[in-house]
């Protein structure tokens, strides 16, 4: 059976989150006050790219020695990081929707961070989501928040 959205009324998870930091509250009923139940933190993901990189990229020559070019990467370590970090975030969210933890899930992120979210969550977990939110609220208090998820 499949639940509407208007019907889930039981516990629901707030995913807020960053690049690089990210806080899981439950809301155990509407008008609950949110009580955080994980912390993430990923010092890493704030250092510059440079910081993250040990090299320049390697170079290249023609057979004839004749041409020492940069070779550029499509890779980008800061780009990992923000995806590994996701990854991380994700994966929690989905052992608890496997675990029955929560009823309603509400994402809130910045817009690149959603997106990575988004890809990282199963279909069934997405099913979940209720609102979405395109903000970086990461260091806002949890008492600060409900006005954000009734909006």
């Amino acid at each position: 059976m499949v639940q509407s959205r208007d019907s889930l009324t039981g516990r629901t998870w707030v995913v807020v989150a960053d690049s690089s930091r990210a806080n899981i509250y439950l809301r155990p009923q509407r008008n609950s006050p949110l009580k955080e139940i994980a912390s993430f933190d990923d010092p890493q993901a704030r250092l510059r790219e440079q910081d993250l990189t040990s090299d320049l990229p390697g170079r290249a020559s023609a057979r004839n020695g004749a041409s020492r070019d940069r070779v550029d990467s499509d890779f980008s370590a800061k780009a990992h990081e923000r995806e590994t970090f996701a990854r991380e975030i994700c994966g929690t969210v989905e052992h608890a929707r496997s675990c029955g933890e929560f009823d309603e899930l509400i994402l809130i992120a910045p817009p690149r961070v959603l997106g990575l979210m988004r890809e990282g969550l199963s279909r069934p977990t997405l099913g979940r989501v209720s609102r979405e939110i395109p903000k970086n609220l990461v260091q806002m208090p949890p008492d600060r928040l409900p006005p954000y998820l009734t909006e």
